[in-house]
């Protein structure tokens, strides 16, 4: 069902999860300079920066306003009606995919990225904005975008590489 205008980049999203899985990889980046990496979630659970907040809202409100795609509402329903199903999948996945390497309160914001990235993606392309083709690129890398470094106007991502766990559970 196409409830999306870019439901191939939406999809994209979806496949990976299905078929590779977050956090199943040790993470290959290759502009890690432009992130700080760290071997271990950071934050304590339940303790997000606020900082990294404000960096989120404001790049969704960035993408809608540069996009400014308007969608009528059998769209809407269309998009309502596909996604309920299909997110309880999708946060089982995505749950089941994080559970040996992030805490609870981690692993509900992977799942609220995957869903972002799924909804941004899929109404706007493949090219919403540079942080969230950033956060895509940290998934699809083997990483998990964990914390934000500086100020909200000058600083990076704090991203997760999960290979020490990795070795631990034997699969590196």
């Amino acid at each position: 069902m196409n409830c999306f205008p870019f439901m191939d980049s939406a999809q994209q999203v979806i496949d990976f999860v299905k078929n590779v899985g977050v956090l199943s990889q040790p993470l290959s980046l290759s502009t890690k300079d432009k992130f700080k990496v760290v071997t271990k979630p950071v934050r304590a659970e339940g303790d997000i920066s606020p900082v990294w907040w404000d960096v989120i809202e404001r790049e969704e409100l960035h993408a809608a306003m540069r996009r400014s795609v308007t969608f009528d509402i059998d769209t809407r329903i269309a998009q309502t009606t596909f996604l309920e199903p299909f997110n309880k999948l999708m946060c089982n996945l995505v749950r089941d995919q994080c559970l040996p390497h992030l805490p609870e309160p981690q692993i509900k914001e992977a799942i609220e990225d995957i869903g972002r990235l799924i909804y941004l993606r899929g109404c706007f392309g493949e090219r919403v904005t540079p942080f969230y083709d950033d956060f895509w690129m940290i998934y699809q890398a083997g990483g998990f975008p964990c914390d934000w470094e500086g100020s909200a106007d000058d600083g990076r991502i704090i991203v997760y590489d999960p290979v020490e766990k990795l070795k631990e559970l034997g699969r590196v």
